[in-house]
């Protein structure tokens, strides 16, 4: 029983010993382009996170190693986010911007979270955009409800959808309403062979080769690592930042600070229907 145990004990510092090595090995800078649109880095981190960088876009998560497996798990932005300031000249009226996703069908209400009443952003089939689209209403307004329906190319409607609900307690009466694209909202994962250096992402692939993470630039570097560690999303959006909105000539009130509205809750509820027309049209007219 003795010889036993130690043989375990020896047999389990072998596999973790092994397994700490190709943790130690497998971090680097993979980097693979295959046209002028494809075009894909991966950057592994000594802290098990990870980046993806590719044409249009970036993706985070965190990693881990099964066997020789690298297993690359993606975090998940919020599928929306809303965020508010106060304009004086607004009054007891309310603006509401929407940088949302056609493809999602985007369903949104203000008076309740039950199946009546709810607005689609666009039109079906929405193909033509002339941004920003802002909805104007008489008055203040408390809650906001919002959901999706599903990527109109790639979903069928759900017949079950999560509702958020967004509260307004500082009475903010320019809203901005967020809604990223699927790629960003889903978590995915990506298994790859780890072997001599190199990534195999399939049977038939030359593998993607190492490059030790000090090839990147300082500055590179540095905005990936502070990627990989905070959202999309911050607290505040300031003028310059990505989603602030543009306005050309703006007057000192169009530069305030847009605050964060946090999900009051979520609710999984039978998917509404939009009874109303579409708050926007957006259509080509030879399509």
């Amino acid at each position: 029983m003795k010889n036993y145990i130690i043989i375990c004990f020896l047999l389990y510092g072998f596999f973790s010993h092994a397994q700490t090595d190709i943790e130690k090995q497998v971090v680097g800078v993979y980097q693979i382009r295959q046209g002028p649109d494809d075009f894909r880095m991966f950057i592994i981190f000594p802290d098990h996170r990870y980046v993806l960088g590719y044409f249009g876009g970036m993706q985070k998560g965190t990693w881990n190693i099964e066997g020789e497996a690298l297993i690359l798990t993606q975090s998940p932005e919020p599928a929306f986010a809303l965020y508010g300031r106060k304009r004086a000249s607004f009054k007891d009226k309310t603006s509401i911007r929407y940088n949302v996703e056609a493809s999602n069908r985007v369903l949104v209400n203000w008076k309740s979270s039950n199946a009546h009443n709810y607005y689609a952003v666009f039109n079906e089939n929405a193909n033509c955009f002339s941004f920003p689209y802002i909805q104007k209403l008489d008055r203040n307004i408390e809650n906001i409800y919002v959901t999706s329906l599903g990527n109109l190319y790639n979903d069928e409607i759900s017949q079950k959808v999560k509702i958020f609900h967004f509260k307004n307690p500082k009475k903010y009466n320019e809203l901005l309403l967020v809604n990223l694209s699927s790629q960003y909202i889903t978590s995915n994962q990506l298994r790859a062979l780890f072997k001599n250096d190199k990534l195999y992402f399939g049977p038939n692939d030359e593998g993607i080769p190492k490059k030790p993470i000090e090839d990147l630039s300082q500055d590179d570097e540095a905005f990936i690592n502070q990627y990989s560690k905070t959202s999309l999303f911050k607290d505040e959006l300031n003028r310059g930042e990505e989603l602030f909105p543009y306005t050309e000539n703006p007057t000192l009130e169009e530069l305030e600070v847009f605050h964060r509205i946090y999900v009051h809750e979520k609710l999984i509820m039978e998917a509404p229907k939009a009874t109303e027309a579409p708050l926007f049209i957006a259509k080509c007219e030879n399509n």
